[in-house]
């Protein structure tokens, strides 16, 4: 009798951590891929900003402005 009130209380126990999920790595995870996604984004536009400045560099080298 004992023993199969506390096998449930277990499963019981079991099932909640199972189902809670935890917050805190949830935000973490979100900001991570948020960095990921922003840090991809600016070397994007730094290297479009970098090969238009080469660009005008051959262009003033070569007509001369």
């Amino acid at each position: 009798m004992m023993s199969d009130v506390r096998r449930r209380r277990r499963e019981e126990e079991r099932k909640i951590k199972k189902i809670k999920p935890n917050p805190e790595k949830e935000k973490k995870d979100k900001r991570v891929k948020i960095y990921g996604i922003t840090a991809l984004v600016l070397f994007f536009i730094i290297a479009i900003i970098a090969i238009f400045l080469k660009a005008w560099w051959e262009f003033r080298a070569k007509y001369g402005s």
